[in-house]
């Protein structure tokens, strides 16, 4: 590797940074921070505190392998994705962070980053100490680290260096814009201090809104990107001066790279292309930092062979920078999200397949499109996992070629469509109402599982038929055995009947579906036809004759029914006639009082006359003779009639009593 780079040299003088208190040191509120405060501490607190090493970090990557995720094809000027990278991301699930590092090649980046994984001996990322680069394309780390505070599984991703003579300049910015729009977190290698061929270095960055675009056909500057940028950590490596501000002060790695960017007295003796890359990266990368780190050996010839060196033999203070790195990658490098979206393996793939038809086609790549892209690739590979569960569900079901009952059937295809709907939902996660490609989808797999419930429903059904009829017959061979020899007649249908319903609960309880009945009608048909034939001929006989037999006697009832109803008119007609009797009795009785009534008052009147003439001819004088015979006369021939009136009415009481003796009264 080459390690003969610049060293860091003295900041250039800013009146800026001389305001001190008399005693030479400024209270933390008053303290000028380019992202931090000032390191003014004394040379004994720097010496002890900063020997104080962080807890040993150990990213686990025993077990995995550098396999490329990108491979550029030069005969072609196209890039693809690799089918062995595809399948391992493919290995997992859940969230997912990008550590990338990029930088010019022949800067040791493979070598900072199989340390930082903690690989010795050749065994990570390639590395090689010719001036040629080693690196081609894009690779990966096949073995993720676990992040425990983001519960996420971070990759590391290693680039092809810019400004190799074998590439041209178009090449390093596609492969750099992928690198960005790959990662969470993104560090830059580059050896030596920050001058203006460092910045120069980075001229990328400041064409970074002509190689990614938010919306198609819609430009977008850095600020509107910085949004998609990925958290930036500016590794300065080899260096060996310590950092101060033009008042001699100490400063920190963080401070020295916004003073880098910023400050007033270095920024104006730049170009008028370090000046706009400065901007750029103000802009773009908003969440940026900075580390230095010191040669990993001290002697130049074994530095030629330091990827081979244990880690045993490499200096403590470049040991304690790679700490340093480790945690701030835990810290910094959070789970890739698109659109408020955490991206799993899956949508990774998507979104790079995106970007890459995107720069194959000769456009720029675009974060809209690309996660419409995730959305259309999430979705269809959810229906394809969801239809090939379910098609593999009902298979497995329907593998021992049985019939099943209905509420199995039911029960079966209910399980089996649950499977696959829980696969659709779970694999299509991002459900947003915008996601058009979700519920398409959705109801286009709800479509294919009905066609297939339905599919399955008949082919269930014939299973259904087979069964049946290969049943039934041995269900009915009693009954068949004594139908051939004659034991059913019309006088024991009752055996018949009791043989023929056991008979029909044993083919119950063996069969199901619709067509059970179907197929017991056809076999009753074909096999009990005649003797049911006979059977039914005699019953109608039986009950033709017990139908005539039926109608006489109805006959016979309807006779006796219409003298009954004669009698009852007769009896009618003579209960009016005695109604009529009893009312004309009952006027004839009013009569007979009314003269009895009146005979009473005559006769009571005649007495009380003849008394008075009794009474009269008592005391008058006595006349003569023919006088008194006339008058006795006429007493006799009153007598005679009072003596009549009293028989006629005798006679008339005994004619009413008699009356009423007639008519029951």
């Amino acid at each position: 590797m080459n390690y003969g780079g610049r060293q860091a040299g003295s900041v250039p003088a800013d009146p800026r940074f001389s305001e001190v208190r008399g005693n030479g040191h400024m209270a933390d509120s008053e303290r000028f921070s380019y992202g931090g405060q000032f390191d003014i501490r004394s040379p004994q607190q720097i010496a002890v505190e900063d020997m104080d090493p962080l807890p040993d970090i150990n990213f686990n990557s025993e077990g995995g392998y550098p396999i490329q995720l990108i491979r550029y094809i030069r005969s072609q000027h196209q890039y693809e994705i690799c089918e062995e990278a595809v399948q391992e991301l493919m290995k997992y699930d859940g969230k997912i962070g990008f550590t990338c590092i990029a930088g010019a090649y022949r800067t040791g980046k493979s070598f900072l980053m199989n340390r930082v994984l903690n690989i010795d001996s050749g065994a990570g990322f390639k590395v090689d100490y010719k001036v040629n680069a080693c690196t081609e394309g894009i690779w990966m780390w096949s073995k993720p680290v676990y992040n425990e505070k983001d519960d996420s599984l971070i990759f590391f991703i290693d680039t092809e260096g810019a400004n190799s003579v074998e590439r041209d300049r178009t090449h390093d910015a596609k492969v750099f814009s992928l690198a960005l729009l790959i990662s969470s977190y993104f560090i830059y290698n580059s050896v030596g201090n920050i001058d203006e061929q460092a910045i120069s270095n980075l001229s990328m960055v400041a064409e970074i809104s002509r190689h990614i675009a938010i919306k198609a056909g819609v430009p977008s500057d850095e600020y509107s990107l910085s949004a998609y940028a990925p958290k930036f950590l500016w590794v300065l490596r080899d260096f060996v001066l310590e950092i101060q501000d033009t008042a001699g002060r100490r400063i920190s790695a963080p401070q020295y790279l916004e003073m880098s960017l910023t400050d007033p007295a270095i920024v104006n003796k730049g170009s008028e292309s370090t000046k706009r890359i400065r901007s750029t990266l103000i802009s773009f990368l908003r969440d940026r930092d900075c580390i230095t780190l010191v040669r990993p050996l001290d002697d130049e010839e074994k530095l030629k062979n330091a990827e081979r060196t244990s880690t045993r033999y490499l200096r403590p203070e470049f040991l304690r920078g790679l700490n340093q790195i480790r945690e701030k990658i835990l810290d910094k490098c959070t789970p890739k999200q698109l659109n408020g979206n955490f991206v799993t393996p899956i949508n990774f793939i998507a979104m790079l397949e995106s970007y890459i038809q995107s720069i194959n086609s000769g456009d720029v790549p675009t974060i809209s499109t690309a996660w419409d892209y995730i959305l259309k690739t999430e979705a269809e590979n959810a229906f394809k996992s969801a239809k090939e569960t379910y098609t593999t569900g009902l298979k497995k079901k329907f593998e021992d070629n049985t019939a099943k009952s209905a509420a199995q059937l039911y029960f079966a295809m209910m399980e089996i469509r649950d499977d696959a709907l829980e696969m659709f939902y779970r694999l299509a996660s991002t459900r947003t109402d915008s996601n058009s490609y979700f519920f398409e989808l959705r109801d286009k797999l709800k479509e294919y599982i009905a066609g297939k419930e339905a599919k399955a429903l008949e082919i269930n059904e014939k299973l259904n038929i087979t069964n049946c009829e290969d049943v039934v017959r041995p269900c009915f061979d009693k009954v068949e055995n004594k139908i051939r020899v004659g034991d059913y007649r019309d006088d024991n249908l009752e055996t018949f009947s009791q043989d023929l319903v056991e008979g029909m609960h044993r083919y119950s309880e063996r069969t199901s579906g619709e067509a059970k009945c179907d197929v017991l009608v056809r076999f009753m048909e074909s096999s009990f036809g005649l003797m049911m034939a006979n059977i039914i001929d005699d019953i109608r006989q039986s009950l033709k004759t017990k139908s005539n037999a039926n109608e006489r006697e109805m006959a016979r009832n309807q006779e006796k029914e219409n003298e009954y109803r004669s009698q009852i008119k007769t009896l009618q007609d003579q209960n009016r006639t005695l109604d009529e009797r009893v009312r004309k009795a009952d006027e004839e009785k009013q009569r007979i009082e009314a003269q009895m009534r009146k005979l009473a008052a005559d006769n009571e009147r005649l007495a009380a006359d003849l008394k008075a003439q009794v009474d009269k001819m008592k005391s008058m004088p006595k006349v003569n003779q023919s006088k008194e015979d006339e008058l006795k006369f006429e007493l006799k021939e009153a007598q005679t009639n009072l003596e009549a009136m009293k028989r006629e009415n005798a006679q008339l009481k005994s004619k009413l009593t008699k009356k009423k003796g007639f008519c029951g009264l």
